[in-house]
């Protein structure tokens, strides 16, 4: 058995038959582990789940999962909970799992990482890269009807919600210098390097990927300015792949929830006329836009934590080592939360109760930049462009941690 075929069957292989199993079983959470389950049978088996509280039988025997917003806060604030260990079978090359990315990082590491990260995310300075995402949005919308194609259709994703945060995340971390034409997938690969139960090919590929970005990081340390050179000039002594997992963790957190975002709110607001119609009057609602677009279906579907000691959660005692699944999505509609959960609705007063950007010690660092980011970016493109179409549904990207779509066909329509 190769190396490669040996970290496979350590860290997925096993995983891959087990989940399928117990999907073809009925185990409600295994049937949302699969890639190709659909929004109705996602909706039955959030419904399913529920039906168990505080928590519902895993996908994996002995785990947990919870798809009530209540019981899923407390496991996410509680220090009793930590980031489960990475798979085994994980000596290859470095990913998102490996330290110190901050979600492989737990207690005073984890703050003293983030604390060196912190400052670029204050609002202070996220105030002053507003102004470039707004120039990178126009400069995309004035190009974007030359990329039409037979009858006139545009990829939005390919056209914009890519390249859109891609171009201001490398901005930001200070990668200014050519970038390489594989550089989308391979960051596109280290999100889905967190997906577990993959399959060899799909492994194989992801691992490739991570390679040839590792290589291409380790060359840009030298010349990078932004965060990146901040980092390493801070921190001279700090080992050169360590700071280069630091970079794979923000390159790709920075931008394929925001390409959601931006993806999924253009099929969401030409749903809702009405909506788009209230905030074109409106447009201080936008943020708010885009966080019920994060409770409505966020990028990020689910997070896992162990229980470090014994702990009880909602009167129910969670024994040590037990692996615990938060269906975040499944929070975003909890009807005890969110009236009416599968309504569009920019008005919602509770806005921002939803998970999305998890909760407590972990909540996501980049929140601002990414909400900042989608609301510029979906504000721009429907003042250009009111009048877009979507044709089809679009491809969805065979992730399962992270949804999205991975092409999304469009009519532009006139400008106005």
């Amino acid at each position: 058995m190769s190396d490669r075929r040996r970290r496979w069957a350590a860290s997925h292989g096993v995983v891959r038959g087990t989940v399928r199993r117990r999907a073809r079983a009925g185990v409600a959470d295994a049937v949302l582990a699969d890639e190709e389950t659909g929004a109705d049978e996602r909706q039955v088996a959030w419904a399913e789940l529920r039906a168990h509280r505080p928590f519902a039988e895993g996908a994996l025997p002995g785990t947990l999962v919870t798809v009530h917003h209540d019981v899923a806060r407390e496991v996410l604030a509680s220090r009793a909970f930590a980031m489960p260990p990475p798979p085994s079978g994980t000596d290859g090359p470095p990913g998102p799992q490996h330290r110190p990315s901050l979600i492989a990082l737990d207690g005073d590491d984890h703050v003293r990482h983030r604390a060196r990260l912190s400052r670029a995310f204050t609002p202070r300075a996220l105030t002053a890269w507003s102004d470039e995402a707004a120039r990178i949005a126009d400069d995309l919308l004035d190009d974007l009807p030359g990329t039409a194609g037979d009858g006139g259709v545009v990829d939005l994703v390919a056209g914009y919600a890519h390249p859109l945060p891609l171009r201001l995340i490398t901005a930001f971390l200070g990668l200014t210098r050519p970038l390489p034409a594989g550089l989308p997938r391979w960051s596109d690969s280290v999100v889905a390097a967190l997906d577990t139960g993959m399959s060899f090919e799909r492994f194989a590929a992801i691992e490739d990927d991570l390679s040839a970005l590792q290589t291409w990081l380790r060359g840009e340390l030298g010349h990078a300015s932004g965060l990146l050179g901040r980092l390493a000039d801070e921190n001279p002594d700090d080992d050169p792949d360590e700071l280069v997992v630091t970079a794979m963790f923000l390159l790709a957190a920075g931008f394929e929830t925001t390409t959601h975002l931006l993806s999924t709110g253009a099929v969401a607001l030409t749903a809702h006329p009405g909506q788009a119609a209230l905030l074109a009057v409106e447009p201080d609602r936008w943020p708010d836009a885009v966080d019920e677009l994060l409770r409505l279906e966020g990028p990020v579907t689910r997070a896992a934590r162990r229980a470090v000691c014994d702990v009880e959660v909602a009167g129910t005692t969670v024994p040590a080592g037990t692996l615990v699944l938060v269906h975040v999505s499944a929070t975003g509609h909890d009807p005890a939360v969110f009236p009416d959960p599968s309504r569009f609705d920019v008005r919602r007063p509770n806005v921002r109760a939803h998970l999305a950007f998890s909760h407590g010690p972990h909540h996501c660092l980049g929140a601002g930049l990414a909400r900042m980011e989608a609301a510029t970016g979906l504000a721009a493109l429907f003042r250009r462009f009111p009048r877009l179409t979507p044709v089809g549904a679009g491809e969805r990207r065979p992730t399962t941690l992270v949804s999205g779509r991975a092409t999304l066909p469009v009519h532009l329509g006139a400008p106005a």
